[in-house]
């Protein structure tokens, strides 16, 4: 937050304190980037209706793409699995996520592993002993 003026040619940029609890309740499905890209996009719209060095920023410059908390899920979709003991359980879950993870970044394994935040080699063991690679 400490860089936004410069880089935006002003003298301080303040954060409201509803723009404050906006940005804590969303859901921040991205990283420490999206966060960045969200308060330059604040900063230029709230300097589009204030002129001067300094800027206010406010919940409505804030245009994030998921206001509205995700709901829970239902009770019913939180239902155990028909496994018999917890490693066959643990071991069908880890088997969903590596082929969700793979369905959603093209089969490259090097990015699967980045999303499940593993190392790749790890990732390719684990798949093997899984059944999910030769």
């Amino acid at each position: 937050m400490r860089a936004v003026p410069t880089a935006a040619g002003l003298s301080r940029v303040v954060l409201s304190s509803g723009a404050r609890r906006h940005l804590l309740n969303y859901g921040w499905p991205g990283n420490v980037r999206e966060l960045e890209h969200a308060i330059h996009r604040a900063v230029v719209l709230a300097r589009a209706t204030r002129a001067g060095g300094e800027v206010v920023l406010e919940a409505q410059h804030f245009a994030l793409s998921d206001d509205v908390l995700p709901t829970p899920p239902a009770e019913s979709d939180l239902a155990l699995p028909t496994c018999r003991n917890l490693r066959e359980s643990t071991e069908n879950f880890q088997r969903e996520m590596i082929r969700q993870a793979l369905a959603q970044n093209n089969h490259n394994w090097a990015a699967s592993a980045r999303a499940l935040e593993t190392d790749v080699a790890n990732l390719h063991r684990l798949a093997k002993r899984l059944g999910l690679k030769d």
